[in-house]
């Protein structure tokens, strides 16, 4: 009766605890490698083994081992040819052919191995022939991506493709562009000459920043293959060298190749840089790790940086993320929180990962976790609707209030509400134009205290209008006083002159500006487009003010044409130019000038 009891108990417990996602610590026989971050790493289907190559330690590496899964136990191999020292590379293998496949990273100069100081980025492709254990550089056709490190791609167990893309170039410049490279007719006896680059999607050059329908240009982000044909990249880093935006960033996007597209995924996780993905089966990628304080950006977030027990699912079918809680391995353990860390997916519903770094402290791990089970059971550690605010979104958002609010109020004011009567106007053009510069100049401050070097349009111009904003208020104090009954001075109408046409260009090129950076920050769509509407409105307003402007002026002008016809043909007149001998209609102008007739107080 006990054992039939028991057997009952097991029956119903064991199911409900060991089906969820659950993480286990392999025990690792013999001599590890040594503890490091942002490796090489694959899963060999044919020998049961994960292979790894490089990364960093303290030093760059370039030694190649193997971890056999049935005896739990690492083994070195030493060939005689092999990559040079490198990390922060894309790899991956490929079953069919038993090639481990490296590409891209960064590394120190070769006359100079042991140091850190990182020179050298690369584009070349290394396979490994793990049957034979050597390594072979490849020669590819034709050209493909420049040498850049932090890039995405990888293989996919179903398939003979290797990817690249993305990524952090000599030049300073972040990619977009994503190519492959098709294994398929690979021959070990011919050195690759039938291998060659497909440009899978080009991305768009340094204008792919603004254009909130593909992945903006990035470095250090996750990425992963769930199918032959569908990729997915997840945060990194925007800003830097020739490009703005977040640093770490917080979008998600999925490729298809079927359509050739890119589309954008909810937002769920922070913002997060040297994260991993990878999938539990076609369906399902496993988002997981990272760091998500990078660059001092970070002001305020929902979770005091990511629980344990995290880990975030995207459903491919739907393209919904969720957050769910894992289990810890029979010892009450989870992986220490990490970045640069390594995952991969046998194809059967498990998940490895290898080393990185402590993200609470500068210590490597060495270690290997495998993660398995399924969601069927899977507990919803918390809603998606993160709260992550930065510097970056700060700016942005006194930003907007300046130049999608308070600036262009002040040019509508003292363009079309002036009265003679009155100083009102003066007062409000001059309090709101001083507001909008105040909020202006700190939003300058925020951004050039965590941000790169402004080499891209937005900063461009951004420092232009700051410029430009920034003299309007000593341009008013030295302007030249007119009094009412004097005529204008040529110095006063060039004042005015320099000081309109600045004040216009200023609120014209703000609108332009602040739509660039909402397009930059790649908030979610709504944002966008919310503030695109409002610069529509604006535009209508200022359309509809010029129209009943320039209406008046020319109402203004009959008037005048009509009073100067009253004074000519006057009594007094008509019998002085008629002892003149002048006609009345020849001293009647057919019109008048249409200047601005509708008064207004000089200041």
């Amino acid at each position: 009766m006990i054992w039939k009891l028991s057997y009952v108990l097991i029956t119903l417990l064991i199911p409900r605890v060991y089906s969820a996602l659950t993480w286990r610590k392999l025990q690792v026989n013999g001599s590890p490698p040594l503890s490091r971050r942002d490796v090489g790493f694959g899963y060999w289907a044919e020998g049961n083994s994960l292979v790894l190559f490089g990364g960093r330690t303290g030093a760059r590496e370039q030694d190649t081992w193997l971890f056999d899964l049935d005896t739990e136990q690492w083994k070195k191999i030493y060939p005689t040819n092999k990559p040079e020292r490198r990390y922060s590379m894309v790899s991956g293998v490929l079953q069919k052919q038993s090639l481990f496949i490296v590409s891209l990273g960064q590394g120190p100069d070769p006359s100079t191995p042991l140091s850190a100081d990182d020179q050298i980025k690369y584009n070349d492709v290394w396979a490994l022939d793990l049957r034979d254990r050597t390594w072979t550089r490849l020669s590819v056709s034709n050209e493909g991506p420049s040498e850049r490190y932090g890039g995405h791609g990888g293989t996919h167990v179903d398939s003979s493709h290797f990817w690249v893309g993305g990524g952090f170039a000599p030049d300073h410049r972040r990619h977009s562009d994503t190519f492959r490279i098709d294994f398929s007719l690979y021959n070990r006896t011919v050195n690759m000459t039938s291998l060659s680059w497909e440009l899978v999607d080009p991305g768009a050059a340094n204008f792919n920043q603004y254009n909130p329908f593909t992945p903006h240009a990035r470095c250090l982000h996750a990425s992963t293959l769930s199918s032959p044909s569908d990729l997915f990249i997840f945060g990194g880093c925007m800003s830097g060298g020739r490009a703005g935006g977040p640093c770490p960033t917080q979008d998600s996007w999925h490729y298809s190749l079927q359509s050739r597209s890119w589309s954008q995924l909810p937002f769920c996780s922070s913002g997060r840089a040297y994260a991993a993905m990878a999938p539990l089966d076609s369906n399902t990628v496993v988002l997981y790790g990272g760091i998500d304080a990078m660059n001092r950006q970070t002001i305020y977030q929902t979770l005091d940086r990511y629980p344990e027990d995290e880990l975030i699912v995207l459903n491919v079918e739907n393209n919904r993320w969720t957050r769910y809680r894992s289990l810890p391995d029979p010892d009450h353990r989870y992986p220490e929180r990490r970045e640069g860390h390594a995952m991969v997916s046998d194809g059967n519903g498990s998940i490895y990962m290898f080393g990185g770094r402590d993200i609470y402290n500068d210590v490597y791990f060495n270690d290997i976790w495998l993660l398995s089970g399924n969601l069927s059971d899977q507990e919803v550690l918390g809603s998606c609707s993160v709260v992550w605010f930065t510097w970056v979104h700060m700016h942005g958002l006194l930003n907007s209030i300046a130049w999608g609010f308070i600036l262009p109020s002040g040019v509508l004011v003292a363009r079309y509400y002036r009265k003679k009567e009155s100083t009102a106007w003066f007062w409000a053009h001059r309090i709101l134009q001083m507001t909008g510069l105040v909020f202006t100049l700190v939003a300058a401050i925020m951004i050039f205290a965590v941000s790169s070097t402004p080499t891209f349009p937005h900063a461009i111009i951004g420092i232009l209008l700051l410029v430009g904003v920034s003299q309007q208020p000593i341009n008013g104090i030295l302007r030249p006083h007119k009094k009412e009954e004097e005529p204008k001075s040529k110095r006063r109408a060039c004042w005015e002159a320099w000081h309109k046409t600045i004040g216009y260009l200023c609120v014209a090129l703000g609108l332009v500006n602040s739509t660039l950076g909402h397009l930059l920050i790649v908030g979610p769509p709504a944002v966008w487009i919310t503030w695109v509407v409002l610069v529509g409105v604006w535009v209508l307003l200022f359309i509809i003010h010029e129209i009943k402007h320039w209406y008046k002026s020319y109402k203004s002008s009959l008037y005048k044409i009509e009073q100067l016809k009253n004074d000519i043909v006057s009594p007094e007149n008509k019998e002085s130019l008629e002892a003149q001998g002048t006609s009345i209609s020849n001293s009647i102008p057919e019109t008048v000038p249409l200047t601005n007739f509708n008064g207004g107080n000089t200041i």
